[in-house]
């Protein structure tokens, strides 16, 4: 049997939030994350009464002890959806005949005090996918705003694409979601707070009986591994039970180590790192201004995460500009359907 796997995600004041009236952000289409979340199969409908959790990120991503911060950035760090009715086209099963998958359910704003908006990343195997919602414009982001009270009937469509080196009959689709992903910090305060934090929404197994569509990126496999010591805890600001965190994903400044982006001469180097428990291979990819963007002449990096070690990656940022926002998504190619182990690192403005 197959099966589906569903976060239900509730949302309230510094947790964050997914789902929202058509609202494709951005042309094209964030600190780790962790669902502790019940599992729902096509035997158990999601409730509209259960909640998951989430760890919460710091609410700052760096420090702005005298920083006067607007009325409106509260706006963007709380709200709630409830999840229901989950349909999947054609049935309980995913089976791609050669025509596009559906999945639809119903989002629940009943108490917000806010308008929230949800953004939607879909992944098959590790592989960005695009996905329209409401028969919108097919994009690899696309989200929705909810005003208070509401209940919205949501269809996401996916075409798949995939590299041709793919043949398995049995794929994973891995569907992220995205709390208020068209804010952006206003004045001298830079922080996102809970906007932008990112996290598994659902995943499920897929039966393929058609040739996809096909796509191709290049693969970078270029990356370092070291134990951590109490040397790099210190270096990388390490937490003591890192190893025993779920795995995350974080840009950092390459010489502070702080987790932030600063241009000196029109360019700015950073670090990308991974480290806690989950020993999956991650596809990772950077975005810039929710564009997904070739980095270290790939389109993605491909390495396996090792409990005890942190890999790093450096990064050199020539292309960006001041006010321009840079995260990183890992998707763990690997990792059994209904693991929801999909990662976010803390969206970061440019200064």
């Amino acid at each position: 049997m197959r099966k589906i796997y569903v976060a239900i995600l509730i949302f309230s004041m510094m947790l964050l939030c997914s789902c929202s009236n058509i609202n494709d952000i951005y042309s094209e289409f964030s600190g780790a994350e962790t669902v502790t979340n019940p599992f729902h199969g096509p035997s158990e409908p999601a409730s509209d009464t259960e909640k998951s959790d989430i760890e919460t990120l710091p609410p700052f991503s760096d420090e702005v002890s005298d920083v006067e911060v607007s009325d409106d950035f509260d706006k963007y760090q709380e709200g709630g959806l409830h999840y229901s009715n989950y349909n999947i086209k054609g049935g309980s099963i995913i089976r791609y005949d050669g025509d596009d998958i559906e999945i639809s359910f119903d989002a629940d704003s009943t108490d917000n005090p806010f308008d929230v908006e949800i953004g939607y990343i879909a992944f098959i195997e590790g592989f960005p996918q695009k996905l329209s919602l409401n028969g919108g414009q097919k994009k690899e982001l696309v989200s929705m705003k909810h005003i208070p009270d509401t209940k919205t009937r949501i269809t996401l469509t996916i075409s798949p694409r995939l590299p041709h080196n793919i043949d398995s009959k049995t794929l994973r689709l891995k569907i992220m979601s995205i709390f208020n992903p068209s804010y952006t910090p206003q004045g001298e305060y830079t922080g996102f707070g809970n906007a932008h934090s990112g996290q598994s929404f659902c995943e499920y197994d897929i039966e393929i009986n058609a040739m996809s569509d096909s796509l191709e990126l290049s693969e970078g496999n270029d990356f370092k591994q070291t134990a951590i010591t109490e040397k790099i805890r210190e270096e990388y600001k390490i937490g003591s039970n890192a190893e025993e965190k779920p795995t995350g994903v974080y840009v950092k400044d390459a010489k502070t180590k702080e987790q932030q982006i600063t241009l000196n001469n029109g360019k700015a180097e950073a670090e990308l790192i991974l480290y806690g428990k989950d020993e999956y291979t991650y596809n990772i990819y950077l975005y810039k201004n929710h564009r997904r963007i070739s980095f270290n002449n790939c389109d993605y990096l491909c390495c396996n995460v090792k409990k005890g070690f942190l890999t790093s990656v450096p990064l050199q940022l020539n292309d960006v500009i001041a006010g321009d926002v840079i995260y990183a998504i890992a998707v763990p190619s690997d990792a059994e359907t209904g693991s929801m182990k999909c990662r976010k690192s803390v969206s970061l403005l440019v200064r």
